[in-house]
């Protein structure tokens, strides 16, 4: 015959456990943050190529769903940046601006985008031809052209959303916002203060400068609270972290 005073102590010790998790839960509401790190990492945000490579990134993960543990998914969480080095390929930015920058009424579509490198020049090729440098100043990329300027560029480029897209044109230049082109796949947090060309892809800085490390360093993602589910990682040949990201 069992012991039922034994039975009963197990019973309100289990009660207990469950009583003080279901408090640890509730302490962590909606939204709810955690500390991330990534070294060497490559977002994967979306099944048609759009990539983000993150040699660096120190911030914080919001997450905003009420699911808890809330999944890692993009829906359910913004990116806030305190200083990272994100590198997108124009690969990347073609599918980011086919897909989804170029949307909802936009008068240009089927664009392709490339670097010159020895310029640290941004090529974009498409119904409209546009060359030139980019600089970062107000938060947002300046795409400078470096062919004589037409008025009809500007009416072709601007669309009714394009504010809200990240894409501007103004007197002689394009302005794109990083954090409005990328919100369809994932919403970021961040202050962009520096932007460069380096071989085929565009190099942003978010926040202050910070040594990035080698390319050889093998990948990591570190995430501390924020009662999140920590996404399938997987090491590429090359050593670097692939995260996936779904929508």
């Amino acid at each position: 015959m069992p012991d039922i005073k034994a039975v009963y102590r197990k019973a309100c010790t289990t009660a207990v456990v469950l009583a003080l998790c279901a408090d640890a839960r509730a302490q962590c509401p909606s939204p709810c943050v955690a500390d991330v790190s990534l070294i060497n990492s490559e977002l994967v945000l979306s099944t048609d190529g759009v990539t983000m490579r993150l040699p660096r990134l120190r911030g914080a993960i919001i997450v905003t769903s009420s699911e808890r543990p809330a999944p890692f998914r993009a829906g359910n969480i913004t990116i806030r940046i305190d200083a990272a080095e994100a590198r997108f390929s124009t690969s990347s930015l073609t599918a980011l601006m086919n897909g989804y920058v170029l949307k909802d009424g936009a008068k240009i579509h089927g664009v392709a985008i490339r670097t010159d490198p020895i310029k640290s020049e941004v090529i974009i090729e498409g119904p409209v031809s546009l060359r030139g440098p980019l600089a970062a100043a107000d938060e947002v990329i300046h795409l400078k052209r470096n062919k004589r300027w037409l008025p009809f560029v500007d009416r072709l480029v601007n669309w009714n959303n394009g504010p809200s897209h990240g894409v501007v044109a103004r007197n002689g230049e394009i302005l794109l916002d990083p954090l409005k082109m990328i919100a369809p796949l994932l919403r970021i947090e961040g202050h962009l203060t520096a932007i460069a060309v380096e071989g085929d892809e565009i190099v942003e800085t978010f926040g202050p400068p910070e040594p990035s490390p080698s390319a050889s360093e093998p990948g990591s993602m570190r995430v501390e609270g924020g009662d999140l589910l920590i996404p399938n990682q997987q090491h590429a040949a090359h050593g670097w972290l692939t995260v996936p990201l779904p929508p």
